[in-house]
Order: C-alpha cells, then structure tokens, then sequence
C-alpha cells in the first residue's frame, strides 16, 4: 500500500493537533489538579486622572499571572490630578516564589505612566 506525500502531509498534521489536543487537556488538569499556588494582593494605587479607572484595571489585568484586578469600594481623591483606589490583584505562579513574583508585578505596575505609586499591604495564598 502506497502513501501519497499529500495523504502523509494529512496524517502528520491531524497527529499534530491530536498532540496539541492532548497537551491543552494536560494543562487543563493540572490546574485542576491545584499544580497552581494562587495569591491575592490587596494594594493601594495612587495613579493619574488622565485614566479612567476600568482602563487602568484593564492594564493591571494583561500583566502575565494576574487574573483578577479587583477595585475595593470608590477611587477618593489623592491629589488635585491623582486618584487612590484600594485593589485586590490576583494572580498564580507556576514556579518560584511569590516574593519574586511581587517585586516582578510591583515593578511592572509602577512602569505604567498613570500609576504614580503601588503600596502592597498584604499577600495572602488563597485556599481552593
């Protein structure tokens, strides 16, 4: 029996997507599984007025590992151009430790040109 080199071409891409497939439904429950260490940290932003606070959530929320940015009761005024909004960001490491991962998420929330400052009160490992 001979195999056409298009009937190859098929075979080796339905073997790739079936592994794709396989790999996806892996990740899958692994996170299930809790393979996952998931934190909440519940900060103090001070950032411009020039931004609207769901812009700036968004921004918080493409950071790689958070998954939730949270704003805590109305933004009060910190300045005559400022905002103070109390957030609670949420995020999951796959590896390291989440003192690495805090200084990483504190200093790419401070490379943002709206968010002025980013105080961290308090990180907690949230329980499934």
């Amino acid at each position: 029996m001979k195999i056409t080199r298009q009937r190859l071409r098929e075979l080796i891409k339905e073997e790739c997507e079936a592994i794709e497939d396989e790999e996806y439904e892996e990740s899958l429950l692994r996170e299930a599984d809790g393979d996952l260490d998931i934190f909440v940290m519940n900060t103090t932003i001070v950032y411009s007025k020039d931004i609207n606070t769901s812009s700036m959530l968004n921004k918080i929320r493409g950071v790689e590992g958070v998954t939730r940015a949270t704003p805590q009761g109305e933004s009060v005024n910190a300045g005559p151009n400022l905002l103070r909004h109390f957030i609670d960001i949420k995020f999951i490491i796959e590896r390291g430790s989440v003192e690495l991962y805090t200084n990483k998420l504190i200093k790419k929330l401070g490379s943002f040109p709206e968010i002025i400052r980013v105080r961290v009160m308090k990180v907690n490992q949230v329980e499934r």
